[in-house]
């Protein structure tokens, strides 16, 4: 199993991205990292497509939207291969792993 997870400031908790793109209700295309727990995801957090974190109340999500990318990102991470492109927070200038 493959997952480009990278190591934050606190080793157990790696980040990583979700392996798709994701797009709100107004068409603005943004990616989620999430931590991985043990049998789940968590500490979803909203990024625009070169990094930089955004506030949930910068994106058009409904309660559906939020359900998705929660039970997505379970899915990812309890498939039996999971590949994600990049580390979550390799190469940025902001640190978006606190």
């Amino acid at each position: 199993m493959q997952q480009n997870i990278i190591q934050t400031v606190t080793p157990s908790e790696p980040r990583a991205w979700h392996r798709h793109f994701f797009i709100d209700h107004a068409g603005h295309v943004y990616r989620v990292s999430f931590r991985i727990g043990e049998q789940a995801t968590w500490d979803h957090r909203f990024h625009e497509l070169d990094g930089r974190e955004l506030a949930a109340d910068e994106l058009a999500l409904s309660s559906f939207h939020l359900w998705f990318i929660q039970v997505s990102c379970d899915a990812a991470v309890g498939a039996k291969r999971v590949t994600f492109a990049a580390p979550a927070n390799v190469n940025l200038d902001a640190d978006i792993a606190c």
